[in-house]
């Protein structure tokens, strides 16, 4: 089953930055009503029709603010969940702290588990589907990024999970498994130029020789992607030809 957007209700995570931030703009060209949750204080973001602020990484505010929408959606239903919201990891094994790793996690993960429970009966209403962002860091050895890796792979399990308990409601992870310019990187401290000189080495494994994933392009591969209902609790990568596993020096 493939179907175009227009009309069709979306919420939308970490849609104030990144590849939520571009996800959001096409879909709303694409007639899509978009409900973004970001933890800014604006409250006019492109392509959001109703902004939600909330800090993921609270959970108790977390599960407050799903009850509400699930109220919110309770008569018309949710077409789509879209999980895009993502924060870096920034220590070493050698020096991960609780504070630290809770914090990713609970954005990462947990947040996504707390927002389908409360949302999955909004999704079978309207026989729905829920997409989770995953990363191929979650298989990548990148320096500080334990916290990250570990904080994705869990949504691999939330997607088959999402599409056995909730029957009317299909759901898969998207795994960005190149590398992709967004914020994320320099929160995590690295520099456009060591993203860049990052991207330069894996072109040398890369069939397309293209190093760098654009956000454009990711964006477009997620809606093509969450169109296609008979994907359904699998983890599907996208790639420009690399796979995962140590980042080259």
């Amino acid at each position: 089953m493939t179907e175009n957007f227009k009309g069709k209700k979306v919420l939308l995570t970490g849609c104030t930055s990144g590849i939520g931030a571009e996800v959001a703009v096409k879909l709303d060209a694409l007639g899509a009503i978009v409900y973004g949750i970001g933890r800014q204080d604006d409250k006019s973001w492109p392509g959001v029709s109703t902004y939600i602020k909330l800090d993921l990484s609270d959970l108790p505010e977390v599960e407050k603010t799903a009850e509400k929408l699930a109220k919110v959606f309770e008569n018309d239903g949710l077409d789509y969940f879209i999980g895009a919201a993502g924060t870096p990891s920034s220590q070493p094994l050698e020096a991960v702290s609780a504070a630290n790793l809770t914090q990713v996690m609970n954005t990462n993960a947990t947040s996504n588990v707390l927002l389908i429970s409360k949302l999955g009966s909004a999704l079978q209403k309207v026989e729905g589907r829920a997409i989770f962002i995953s990363s191929g860091a979650k298989g990548s050895a990148l320096v500080g990024q334990l916290g990250y890796g570990l904080s994705k792979a869990p949504l691999d399990t939330l997607a088959v999970y999402t599409a056995y308990e909730f029957k009317n409601v299909t759901s898969i992870t998207i795994s960005i498994e190149a590398p992709v310019l967004t914020p994320i990187w320099g929160k995590a401290g690295f520099t456009p130029q060591n993203v860049q000189a990052a991207g330069a080495k894996f072109a040398t494994i890369t069939p397309s020789g293209n190093p760098l994933m654009e956000l454009s392009e990711v964006a477009n591969h997620i809606i093509e992607l969450t169109k296609l209902h008979y994907l359904n609790g699998i983890t599907i990568p996208i790639t420009n030809g690399i796979g995962t596993g140590l980042l080259p020096d």
